[in-house]
């Protein structure tokens, strides 16, 4: 506090510490001009008279100085009018804050702003800085240029004023990201001064101080403009996303249905086969029975794609021709494509044996035919070519790199509208589609894709605007010793065994037709509905000997898997085999088929139950 003279009449210790005095008390009847340069001690007491001759306070003066020690300081000050009891004007009193950090930062932030505005001036990207209050404090002229204002009607303004949208960008609410050091990245339409709006990507990051204190922010602006197409795209993948939730929904349902037709279907041909087979049947019973199984199988391929659309089938791949696969397939091709849309095929001479899932290969034939024929809406040509390529060394086909080996190749191609290299680069994108909204979820190559990679095979897509398109699948050949020896293993008859096998399944259909396939091949068969069930029988009950689980892997007390991990804590060397007719690959690759378990996919018939636990014992007694 200071008098009419200003001279000091109170002082706390910081002034005395500023000034070089110990003892506030020293300063008391003393004036600036004890301690400060004359112009500057003249400058302090300008500024006392103007408070107390106008009765009005100053705020926020910035005021250098040397401290006692001689080193610069710059104060951020405030003086009000000291009044009596009166209301008379008898000093001021003055607060002092140290903003020297504060100053010199500012001067490094003028320092860099010089040395890198060439640099700013001739960047192609827009730079936008504002400071912690947000409001524009440096534009570039490139960023002018883009909106079309002068830099004078930009400073002072936040950048979100100039947004269709405006959002809160301003420096001082950084995401957690930015504040560790990292760049927000923000799309953001910009309307410009003469209406126009353009597309830009923001990336925006903090400036601090030494001290970590926020100082404002600096934004990078890139002009999208001229990928508006790029943009439209992205909306109609927002579209097409809500699309494939609903049909993930579907899926779903999809998957329950199955689930439960393949526990009916697995009682319906397994009774078929056991009357076929039941010596002395008459001809015309069996002869409907086996029209009943046939109808039955194509119900169980039926189910099969329902799985296969709800993603809920785990692979089961084994040795196929793919040229017979092709000619059993051609029929329903020609009935999907249309009369107007002719089906060629060109097998390769002898058979073109891999191994795959054969229903999961039906399906990117499938897919590709539909996408072929789309592509032909006044018709046309579609090629269905196998081939056996040997590849010496691996080469890469536009963007795709095929590994060294001997493939069978499936090219399927056509006489359609083809496409550029923009839609070439996106064609195995999830939900990319050139289709009309309504007409396509963007889901089948990406589909394809998945497949064929999952296959251990490669696919390439070659196509020109206007000269149609064809997509070669590459899958590694099978050599013959192996194709002889799966099918050999395929075609041998079922055997049975004496063993003991304890069998789950809620489904009561099932578990009768199951147990009567064990027993008539000789096994010992316990078969019970529920969990509770099995662990009474052995644990209260005491089942002398098991040698084998069959489980259903949903059941309705609890899953298979956790009644299989009880049941092997009280019989270490117990073998497991799942069976279900709903599957998830990466639920089952993880939990069913850990530890050395097996499975069986439902619909069963009874060569495959007898050669699958005939598999499963055998390797334990392997082990």
């Amino acid at each position: 506090m200071k008098d009419r003279e200003s001279r000091y009449i109170r002082v706390n210790k910081a002034q005395a510490t500023f000034v070089g005095e110990n003892d506030p008390r020293d300063l008391i009847g003393r004036t600036d001009g004890d301690y400060c340069p004359p112009a500057l001690a003249e400058r302090y007491a300008a500024d006392d008279r103007t408070v107390m001759e106008t009765g009005r306070s100053l705020t926020n003066l910035e005021e250098g100085g040397r401290d006692a020690k001689g080193a610069l300081r710059w104060l951020l000050t405030t003086k009000i009018p000291l009044l009596d009891s009166n209301g008379h004007v008898t000093g001021i009193v003055g607060i002092s804050r140290d903003i020297t950090e504060r100053k010199r930062t500012e001067e490094a932030l003028r320092e860099s702003e010089s040395r890198y505005r060439l640099l700013l001036e001739t960047l192609n990207e827009g730079v936008w800085a504002v400071d912690q209050r947000g409001a524009t404090v440096f534009v570039n002229p490139r960023m002018v240029a883009m909106l079309g204002y002068e830099e004078g009607e930009m400073l002072g303004r936040s950048i979100s004023s100039f947004m269709e949208e405006p959002a809160p960008l301003e420096a001082h609410q950084p995401s957690e990201r930015a504040r560790g050091g990292g760049v927000d990245q923000v799309d953001r339409i910009f309307v410009c001064k003469n209406g126009n709006r353009i597309a830009t990507r923001m990336k925006t990051a903090p400036v601090v101080s030494e001290a970590g204190d926020p100082l404002g922010m600096i934004a990078s602006v890139m002009d999208l403009t001229e990928q508006r197409a790029a943009e439209t795209a992205v909306e109609q993948l927002q579209q097409q996303l809500l699309q494939a939730q609903k049909m993930e929904a579907i899926g779903r349902l999809a998957g329950g249905v199955a689930h439960d037709f393949n526990n009916l279907l697995t009682t319906i041909l397994g009774n078929c086969e056991l009357i076929m087979d039941e010596p002395g049947t008459a001809a015309a019973i069996s002869e409907y029975a086996g029209d009943i199984e046939r109808a039955g199988r194509r119900a169980a391929e039926l189910t099969q794609q329902l799985l296969a659309f709800s993603r809920k089938q785990m692979l089961q791949p084994r040795v196929i021709d793919l040229n017979g696969l092709v000619e059993n397939l051609s029929k329903m091709l020609r009935r999907l494509i249309g009369e107007d849309v002719l089906l060629d095929l060109r097998l390769a001479p002898g058979p073109a044996s891999v191994r795959a899932d054969p229903g999961q290969i039906e399906q990117v034939i499938v897919n590709l035919a539909v996408n072929a024929r789309d592509a032909m809406p006044e018709g046309g040509r579609l090629l269905l070519e196998t081939r056996t390529m040997d590849i010496p060394t691996a080469i890469r086909v536009e963007r795709f790199d095929i590994e060294a080996g001997v493939y069978v190749c499936l090219r399927v191609s056509d006489t359609g509208c083809g496409m550029g290299s923009a839609v070439k680069s996106r064609l195995f994108e999830p939900f990319f589609t050139t289709k009309e909204k309504g007409k396509g979820t963007g889901l089948g190559l990406s589909t394809v894709y998945g497949i064929v990679k999952q296959s251990g095979g490669y696919i390439t897509v070659e196509s020109e605007p206007g000269h149609g398109a064809a997509f070669s699948v590459f899958l590694p050949r099978m050599d013959a010793s192996r194709i002889q020896g799966e099918i050999a293993g395929a075609q041998a008859a079922p055997r049975g065994g004496a063993e003991t096998i304890l069998l789950v399944e809620d489904e009561a259909s099932v578990l009768q037709l199951t147990t009567r396939m064990l027993e008539g091949l000789g096994y010992r068969v316990t078969g019970v509905r529920t969990p509770g069930e099995a662990l009474e029988l052995t644990g209260v009950r005491g089942l002398a000997r098991v040698d084998l689980l069959i489980t259903d892997v949903v059941l309705t007390e609890m899953k298979g898997t956790e009644l299989a991990g009880l049941l092997r804590e009280r019989m270490p060397g117990l073998r497991i085999l799942f069976t279900s007719g709903y599957t998830d690959e990466i639920t089952f690759q993880n939990g069913v088929l850990a530890h050395g378990n097996s499975f069986l996919q439902k619909p069963y018939s009874r060569n495959a139950l007898a050669s699958k636990v005939r598999e499963v014992l055998e390797a334990h007694l392997r082990g």
